[in-house]
């Protein structure tokens, strides 16, 4: 998510002569931006932000979910996990996420 946050201010900068690569970009500005020592950190942070307006799902006020949807909640991509009504993380499943090393380090 950091990536598509970023990806389009990297892009400017490319275009204005800056050779920085994406993963330096995101790692200088997300932690500056969202805090953490790591960028893991800074993810988790910019995650909370950006769903905290997210409420968690209440069939009582809600009814079932529509039949349309049904397959997807059987494998969803990711979930909201919520502790005493607050947002606390957001799970990810079965998909494919490359560990962040930044350029030079191995």
């Amino acid at each position: 998510m950091l990536q598509k946050f970023y990806w389009s201010h990297w892009y400017d900068g490319r275009n204005k002569g800056s050779a920085t690569s994406l993963r330096d970009f995101i790692a200088e500005n997300a932690l500056r931006e969202f805090g953490g020592s790591t960028v893991e950190e800074a993810a988790k942070n910019f995650i909370l932000l950006e769903f905290a307006g997210c409420v968690p799902f209440s069939e009582d006020l809600c009814g079932d979910y529509p039949d349309i949807l049904r397959p997807a909640l059987l494998d969803p991509p990711f979930r909201l996990v919520f502790r005493e009504g607050k947002l606390v993380d957001r799970l990810e499943s079965r998909r494919y996420r490359p560990a962040f090393v930044p350029e030079g380090s191995s």
